[in-house]
């Protein structure tokens, strides 16, 4: 398997997965990670991931606070997320998307980076969705034979799976991860909830 950060048409044929590149880890760059990864999947290239969190932002500022409390508390942990006070919850949402990826993969520059490296509270929620991940193996090899027999992309942008229904379109942010599972990642720091579309045309 060839992890790389550079693609063309065609490369799938190499067994190449493509990953998003070194992102920073802020709430904006896992917002725009979705449609990124929506994008170059629609482009015919089924084996993309994204960095889960990516590198601390450099341009962090020392007095940084969230936007709103942070729901998973990170003064525990201040060895691995040093003034990033909400690290824990967006490092939590980007596990929970990255489960539903062809490619699950954590990578970034901290000092560690294990699921009980974030805190209790996060600790429990990241085993959650990696013993998640873990049943949903059989589903994820089979989309993936589907993929390699159709060349039909494991995550699909709404429109893919849902052609006559026209607002499908315009969604950026929610998809089907094969055909069983439509996806809606929370994206927005301190959100208990978010508004799903549920395309025309499914039951």
């Amino acid at each position: 398997m060839i992890l790389a950060r550079a693609a063309y048409l065609g490369a799938q044929r190499n067994g190449t997965v493509f990953w998003s590149s070194d992102i920073v880890s802020t709430w904006d760059m896992l917002k725009r990670s979705i449609p990124a990864g929506l994008n170059f999947t629609a482009s015919g290239l089924p084996y993309w991931d994204t960095d889960i969190a990516g590198f601390f932002s450099p341009s962090l500022p020392a007095d940084y606070h969230a936007e709103h409390k942070p729901l998973i508390d990170g003064s525990e942990v201040r060895g691995t997320i040093g003034h990033y006070e909400d690290y824990p919850e967006l490092f939590v949402r980007w596990f929970e998307w990255g489960a539903f990826q062809p490619v699950m993969r954590a990578h970034g520059e901290r000092n560690h980076n294990e699921v009980w490296s974030y805190g209790k509270r996060a600790e429990s929620i990241l085993a959650k969705y990696l013993k998640l991940r873990y049943q949903l193996l059989p589903y994820t090899y089979s989309v993936a034979y589907r993929s390699y027999q159709t060349g039909a992309p494991y995550m699909r942008a709404l429109f893919m799976d849902f052609p006559d229904d026209p607002k499908a379109a315009n969604i950026p942010d929610e998809y089907m991860y094969g055909p069983a599972f439509l996806v809606a990642p929370v994206t927005e720091q301190g959100a208990t909830h978010r508004t799903v579309y549920l395309p025309a045309g499914c039951d």
